[in-house]
C-alpha cells in the first residue's frame, strides 16, 4: 500500500510539472506568465509535502487477531512451564517416596519462562518435624532451585 501511495505521488507531482511546463510555454505574456507560474509553484510545493500530511493515514495498524494469537502463545508457554515443573517434581518427589502433592506455580505474566514462586502442598501425613524430614525438604528445595533457576526462599513445601 505505501508503494501504491508513493506512485500516486510521484505521477502527481510529475504531472503537476508537466503542466507548469505547457501553461508557462502557451503563454507569452510576461506579468499572467509570472502569477501562473506562482501559482503553480505553490500547487507543487502542496503536492511535494503532501506525504508528510498523509504519515497517519498510512496502512500501519495493530491487528486484534494478531495480539490474541501473541496472547495464547503465551499462555501455551505458561502452561508448558508449568506442566515441565510439575512432572520433574513429581519424578524428585517420588525419590523421596513422596505422593499425593498439589502445586501452586506463579511464573511471570511477561516472561512465562520466569518462575516467581514454586508451592508444594503435602498431606499431613507425609512429612513429619524430625530431623531426617527437616533435610529432605532442604534437599528438595536445593535440587528444585538449581534445576529452574528459583531462589530457596521462592520454594515452598507445607503441610495441609
Amino acid at each position: 500500500m505505501l508503494l501504491f501511495n508513493m506512485k500516486n505521488w510521484i505521477l502527481s507531482f510529475c504531472s503537476i510539472l508537466m503542466l507548469t511546463l505547457i501553461i508557462n510555454l502557451v503563454l507569452p505574456s510576461k506579468r499572467l506568465s509570472n502569477i501562473i507560474k506562482n501559482v503553480f509553484a505553490a500547487i507543487c510545493l502542496s503536492v511535494f509535502i503532501s506525504p508528510l500530511f498523509n504519515i497517519s493515514n498510512l496502512d500501519i495498524y495493530w491487528d486484534s487477531f494478531d495480539i490474541s494469537v501473541q496472547s495464547n502463545y503465551l499462555q501455551f508457554i505458561a502452561k508448558a512451564k508449568e506442566q515441565q515443573i510439575i512432572t520433574y517434581c513429581n519424578e524428585l518427589l517420588n525419590t523421596y517416596n513422596i505422593t499425593n502433592a498439589e502445586y501452586v506455580i506463579e511464573l511471570d505474566n511477561n516472561d512465562p519462562n520466569t518462575i516467581k514462586k514454586i508451592s508444594i502442598i503435602f498431606d499431613k501425613e507425609v512429612i513429619n518435624l524430625d530431623k531426617a524430614h527437616i533435610d529432605i525438604i532442604e534437599e528438595i528445595k536445593n535440587k528444585l532451585s538449581s534445576a529452574f533457576s528459583v531462589e530457596a526462599k521462592d520454594i515452598i513445601l507445607w503441610n495441609k
